[in-house]
């Protein structure tokens, strides 16, 4: 089928994923809410009895709708970091923050060998923190690990080899 039948209506398709006016095509909703229709009748613990073509159609089908609830979820996402929390029958849409820390290993080297024994060393080469950490605890004195893993970070950040980033994720909460 064509994409567009030259009358001012729109054929869903294969096409959608590259068309500027999917989100607010009604053609291609009327297409996806089939789509869940179809998949409420499917049973995902049978997928393996399904024909090779229906269980392809059944993943694109599953892609679709993927893709309408994660548009769904990032315009709910947006409207709550712009207009704050949303109240509604006990419950509530809120964001939270996570802070995530990664290492410059080469920035961090110095640290690294301060801190964390060599033999250990080469484990902190693709370095998360939560290793790193973990390396370094293993290695303090009796009674300093605490202690010893806040300077080990201060010192990665004095070297600019720690970053920090803040991820807004959005929640459902009950409301008190």
């Amino acid at each position: 089928a064509q994409p567009y039948a030259g009358d001012g209506t729109c054929r869903p398709g294969d096409h959608c994923a590259y068309c500027p006016i999917e989100a607010s095509c009604t053609a291609r909703t009327a297409m996806v809410r089939a789509d869940i229709g179809a998949m409420l009748d499917s049973d995902a613990d049978s997928f393996g009895a399904l024909e090779p073509a229906a269980q392809v159609e059944l993943v694109e089908k599953a892609r679709a709708v993927e893709k309408l609830c994660k548009r769904i979820v990032s315009a709910a996402r947006a409207h709550v970091i712009e207009h704050g929390t949303v109240e509604g029958d006990g419950r509530s849409l809120v964001i939270s923050e996570v802070e995530r820390s990664s290492v410059d290993t080469g920035k961090a080297m110095p640290v690294l060998r301060y801190y964390v024994h060599a033999t250990r060393l080469g484990e902190c080469l693709t370095m998360k923190v939560s290793a790193a950490k973990k390396a370094v605890g293993e290695g303090a004195n009796r009674g300093k690990k605490g202690e010893t893993i806040k300077a080990f970070l201060a010192d990665l950040e004095a070297h600019g080899a720690l970053t920090k980033t803040i991820t807004r994720k959005l929640e459902i909460k009950r409301t008190p």
